[in-house]
């Protein structure tokens, strides 16, 4: 399983909010919580070093695997970290303030893919 995402760490699980300005994706486990933090940073890191990959994929499929078309590319954004008690929150920012809700529609579907264990391709690193 991957080394990013966060929900292998026993215990864990994620809520999705809106926030002033952005969204934000919140993650507590019960058990290792310094590992749940060291995910979520570098999940916030690949989100700001590769945003491409947030798109839909060249290749017929989105990032998550889902067929090109059934989701609606991710819109442009920067990713910070702040540890919580328990985990972490990841801040989703969009840099084009219009896309606020596009950003905040896609957190939530993402929240909810990964609470599954569903993490996207592009975190699978």
């Amino acid at each position: 399983m991957s080394v990013v995402c966060p929900m292998p760490v026993a215990g864990t699980s994620v809520a999705a909010a809106d926030i002033e300005g952005g969204s934000a994706l919140t993650f507590t486990t019960t058990d290792d919580v310094n590992e749940l933090r060291l995910r979520v940073r570098r999940m916030a890191e690949l989100h700001n070093e590769h945003p491409s990959k947030h798109r839909t994929g060249d290749m017929g499929t989105n990032p998550g695997g889902e067929p090109a078309g059934q989701h609606e590319a991710m819109p442009a954004s920067t990713a910070s970290v702040e540890d919580i008690d328990a985990g972490a929150r990841l801040t989703l920012m969009p840099k084009d303030p219009a896309d606020l809700e596009k950003l905040r529609v896609h957190a939530r579907e993402h929240a909810d893919k990964i609470s599954r264990g569903d993490c996207p391709a592009h975190q699978m690193k």
